[in-house]
């Protein structure tokens, strides 16, 4: 199975990665042989984490809230200062209140973090895709 859906000399970055989905997106990459890393704000959830997901295969963390743009910024600076390219972006990163009452409105919740954290991404790419014609070659 891992050489029909092999990650291997891929890196992801996971928010929301030291618990539930995220943690459990982070652990299918690395077993699939992803480099990953996870993304919270408490970083003594993301090093006991990490200390787990490492022993499965290579695992860091990065401390950030993502909840901000600034704090966006942030994360993609700090990745950028150790990647030069990001393959594979997870946002399960969510802030919730507790209380669930009807609907929520459509600036709430981890969409409204989504394309500022895609761009941020984005522009700490420093390699470029090949074409289809280098693909071919």
């Amino acid at each position: 199975m891992k050489d029909l859906f092999s990650l291997a000399g891929k890196t992801a970055l996971v928010t929301g990665g030291s618990a539930g989905i995220g943690a459990m997106i982070a652990e299918g990459f690395i077993t699939f042989g992803a480099k990953v890393y996870i993304v919270a704000r408490r970083e003594d959830a993301l090093r006991k984490k990490k200390e787990e997901l490492a022993r499965l295969g290579p695992c860091e963390y990065i401390p950030a809230d993502v909840s901000s743009l600034p704090g966006i910024k942030a994360l993609a600076a700090a990745y950028g200062e150790r990647e030069k390219s990001l393959d594979i972006l997870v946002n399960d990163a969510g802030v919730s209140d507790g209380i669930r009452q009807g609907p929520r409105p459509k600036h709430q919740g981890t969409s409204s973090t989504s394309l500022p954290l895609m761009a941020a991404a984005s522009s700490t790419r420093r390699t470029t895709m090949p074409t289809a014609s280098a693909r071919q070659a």
